[in-house]
């Protein structure tokens, strides 16, 4: 996704293979271990095979599981399908939450500020949920 690009609410399964090899032959490791971490709370890091039609089946049986909310933009959103996540209009919820937007520089106390703030938030609950099930990170041992 693009600056300013509009999150695609979509599963998507990304090769970063052909990155990490350029990365760690430029860095001359030889041995030891590659971290590889998503610090985005809606993206997850999993090892698996490239292969398109198992693509398919890991965003079917995501999508499954945790379906789009029906005030979604996906074609994939589910009719009845609701998290309080993504009930905008009701966020922040409470003091920590509200803190943490002022600490990202948004002057939620301003009620003006506050729906700019709202109208960026983007319908996501489910790929929270996604994340959380398959993880943050990998470490790949490096050996010549």
């Amino acid at each position: 996704m693009n600056e300013g690009e509009a999150p695609r609410q979509a599963v998507s399964v990304e090769d970063l293979t052909p990155h990490l090899n350029s990365f760690i032959e430029s860095s001359g490791i030889k041995n030891g271990v590659c971290t590889v971490i998503s610090r985005h709370t809606t993206t997850a890091i999993t090892i698996n095979e490239r292969e398109s039609r198992l693509a398919q089946d890991v965003e079917k049986f995501f999508l499954s599981i945790c379906p789009p909310d029906e005030r979604s933009s996906s074609q994939k959103k589910q009719a009845g399908m609701r998290y309080l996540h993504n009930d905008i209009d009701k966020r922040p919820d409470g003091e920590e939450e509200a803190q943490r937007c002022r600490d990202n520089g948004w002057n939620i106390d301003n009620d003006e500020e506050l729906q700019k703030w709202r109208d960026q938030e983007p319908i996501n609950a489910h790929s929270h949920l996604i994340s959380m099930m398959l993880g943050s990170s990998e470490s790949i041992p490096i050996v010549d």
